[in-house]
């Protein structure tokens, strides 16, 4: 258990088992048997805990995004091939609606740290509601096009895709109303 040695402490029925401080109480009573002069400050543990805790959980929701480059997002898919996705910026898709507007041209590809990536797909909801997108162009080397990508983007009329482009997925321009080429 835990790779600890067999002890008596941890064999024994706990009275705290609610709420999680069944493992707080367990080491606390292994660390008593097995020196019975350790000071315990239930307030200091606590607050170690809780900044444990904090500190794991803090960079969860940072950002959707690995870098930006002139105005577009992206992620990193693969750094040994160096490519990437386009995607949006934020924490999700819904926080920062009609980021992305006009005309938009995404490069075939991007230098990022001193390092030059290939721009090989469009992740889900990268252009999603952006509705004062009008056009967009997606250069040759793009091959998937994902969930939902540009969808409700109502004001695009025209898209530029590419023969390379093998994959696009189901969804992908839902709700584009005004998409004429």
């Amino acid at each position: 258990m835990l790779g600890l040695p067999e002890h008596p402490a941890l064999c024994e029925p706990m009275r705290f088992r609610k709420a999680g401080y069944f493992l707080i109480f367990s080491q606390i009573k292994i660390l008593k048997t097995i020196n019975p002069k350790t000071k315990f400050n239930m307030k200091r543990t606590l607050q170690t805990l809780l900044f444990a805790l904090m500190s794991i959980l803090m960079p969860i929701g940072a950002s959707a995004h690995d870098f930006e480059v002139d105005g577009i997002y992206y992620n990193i898919t693969d750094s040994k091939s160096m490519t990437v996705e386009v995607t949006y910026s934020g924490t999700n898709y819904e926080a920062v609606a009609n980021e992305y507007t006009g005309e938009v041209a995404i490069p075939v590809t991007v230098t990022h740290g001193g390092e030059v990536y290939s721009v090989t797909s469009i992740n889900d909801y990268a252009f999603s509601y952006c509705s004062s997108l009008t056009n967009i162009t997606i250069p040759e080397g793009v091959i998937s096009i994902n969930g939902h990508a540009f969808s409700y983007c109502s004001s695009l009329t025209s898209i530029t895709i590419p023969v390379s482009v093998t994959f696009i997925s189901n969804g992908a321009f839902y709700g584009c109303s005004s998409l004429t080429s």
